[in-house]
Formats: C-alpha cells, sequence, structure tokens
C-alpha cells in the first residue's frame, strides 16, 4: 500500500483550492440552515435522552403507530434514511427495551413486520408532551407570516436538494406528510407508500 505524503504546498494559493467554491454569501445560507437542523436534531436528542430515547428510536415508535399496517424492517431504511445494517441494530435496541415486537409476515414469511407493543405505545405518549414543548419553543416565537415564508423558503432549498441529488419530489412528500403526522393528528397517505420496500 502507498503511504501518503504530507502536504508540502503553499499555504496562501486560495486561487486552485476555492477556483469552484461557492460564494461567501451562499456559503453563509448553507452554514446557517445546516447549524439551525443540527442544533434542532440535536435539540430532540437531548430531550428524549431522558427517556432513553434516540431522535430515531422516537420516530421508529411515531411511525409504527402512525402505519395502518405493519412496517417492515427495510421499509424502515427509507423512512428514517439510514442504511439496513444501522436499522438492525435500532430495532434490536428497542426489542430488547420491549418497545417493539417483530414478527414473521403472514403475507411473505422472508418478511419480517415490527409492531409497536404496549410499553413503545406508552413511552411515545410520554415524549409527545416533550417533543410538543420542544417545537412551540423553536417556532412558536414565529408569526404566521414568518412560518409561511419559512415554509416557502425550505421547501424550495428541500427541492433545490431533491433535483442536485436526483431524489423524486412525490417520495419526499409522502415522507414530508409522514414527518408531519408524527406526533400530530393522522394524516393519510397513499397505500403504495406503505408498501413500498
Amino acid at each position: 500500500m502507498a503511504r501518503s505524503k504530507i502536504y508540502n504546498g503553499p499555504k496562501n494559493n486560495r486561487d486552485e483550492l476555492y477556483a469552484n467554491a461557492p460564494s461567501y454569501e451562499i456559503a453563509r445560507t448553507a452554514s446557517l440552515f445546516g447549524q439551525a437542523f443540527a442544533i434542532y436534531i440535536k435539540g430532540f436528542e437531548l430531550s428524549l435522552s431522558a427517556k432513553q430515547l434516540t431522535f430515531s428510536q422516537w420516530q421508529v415508535l411515531s411511525i409504527l403507530h402512525t402505519s395502518p399496517r405493519p412496517v417492515n424492517a427495510m421499509q424502515f431504511k427509507r423512512f428514517l434514511s439510514i442504511e439496513a445494517p444501522t436499522v438492525s441494530q435500532l430495532l434490536n435496541k428497542m426489542e430488547k427495551r420491549n418497545l417493539i415486537l417483530r414478527k414473521h409476515s403472514k403475507k411473505d414469511k422472508r418478511t419480517i413486520d415490527v409492531y409497536l407493543t404496549e410499553m413503545g405505545y406508552e413511552l411515545l405518549k410520554e415524549t409527545i408532551p416533550i417533543i410538543a414543548e420542544r417545537l412551540n419553543k423553536s417556532f412558536g416565537s414565529l408569526s404566521k407570516t414568518r412560518r409561511e415564508q419559512l415554509d416557502s423558503l425550505t421547501e424550495q432549498i428541500r427541492n433545490n436538494c431533491l433535483k442536485a441529488f436526483g431524489i423524486k419530489t412525490t417520495e419526499a412528500d409522502q415522507l414530508l406528510k409522514l414527518l408531519i403526522t408524527l406526533g400530530t393528528s393522522r394524516v393519510e397517505l397513499d397505500d403504495d407508500f406503505w408498501d413500498k420496500p
């Protein structure tokens, strides 16, 4: 294996390094947006940590409560945007805590369906007020007009990102409906949304 060499070139050669870099203004907007999102998720994590829950685990509980039918293990890969081995580890930890139950599907024995347990439901019920408080603190001080402006801007950024990375907007819209549903009143999702692997 070839050994890496330490870079000894000029430290001030910004032209070569940053020739295709975004403008300062675009980089600042992107950084603020990313930082706000990271803090937002971290806030959720901290709020849920008292219940020994991660944000992903809370999402699993919410998805199971929202879904009109059993959710199979592989669907969580799509719902949570995490890889299959991570999904397995996540579900293993939750099953050990009796928050979920996994069973072979009646339709297809090769598929494992995931169910919400009574303990999982009780924990979800306890955490809804915590999540509501976090959301109200994060967004409640914004006027309706400012929230609508933020919605519009964020939707535009999301759609730009979807286009840049080649992700279908319809799929993202369905996932958005699901995320809005978590911890709020039920939103009806297309049947094929739940059926996709």
